[in-house]
């Protein structure tokens, strides 16, 4: 190859090299922008899966307990709305059956629930990390169907409000990754409804 020949495909690999570094690093420029510590405006939709466990005593002693994995959806929405505040609301419905134990019997149970939520909160920067706390209102809804275990078996309705309390901890493990962690508390307020079905 002649030298004029080699210093040409030379400078054409040089320049190829150059111009996709410099495309790279564009691109890795626009995603540095769009990952962020503050809360953004978003919707999501997941799975989830968790085990459950209600318990009830009567006069200090132990009466009756419902136990098992749940499996459902949710739906979360948050809007920014200006200084630091936003407002999240999400949907959750979970469906499964649990295992009843109490003195009158043992057995699986259909237990299903669905809860929406609204909430406001307000974020800070702090030294490398985000805290963003809120609280809200919560309303939910469980079904027991206790009547597969035979006679006195019966259906259960409950629907109550509550008060989420929480924080989210927010930090960047590199460039491009964050990770969120939430502690929550839920207080109870009052039953809106609580009815049993015999039939």
């Amino acid at each position: 190859m002649k030298k004029g020949s080699f210093l040409l495909v030379l400078a054409v690999v040089f320049f190829g090299f150059s111009d996709s570094f410099a495309a790279e690093n564009a691109q890795e420029s626009q995603i540095e922008k769009k990952i962020s510590l503050k809360t953004v405006d978003t919707l999501e939709v997941g799975v989830q899966s968790y085990w459950y466990k209600y318990e009830e005593e009567v006069g200090g002693a132990f009466f009756m307990s419902n136990e098992g994995h749940k499996y459902g959806f949710s739906l979360t929405g948050i809007k920014n709305i200006g200084n630091d505040f936003y407002l999240k609301g999400d949907a959750r419905l979970a469906l499964g059956d649990v295992e009843y134990k109490s003195a009158s019997g043992t057995g699986d149970v259909s237990d299903n629930m669905y809860e929406i939520r609204l909430m406001a909160g307000k974020e800070a920067m702090l030294d490398g990390y985000l805290l963003a706390s809120y609280i809200g209102f919560g309303y939910r809804h469980l079904d027991n169907d206790l009547r597969d275990l035979g006679a006195g078996g019966y259906r259960r309705e409950s629907d109550y409000l509550y008060i989420p309390i929480g924080v989210t901890h927010r930090f960047m493990i590199d460039k491009v990754s964050r990770i969120s962690t939430t502690v929550e508390y839920d207080y109870f307020v009052r039953y809106l409804h609580n009815k049993i079905y015999i039939v």
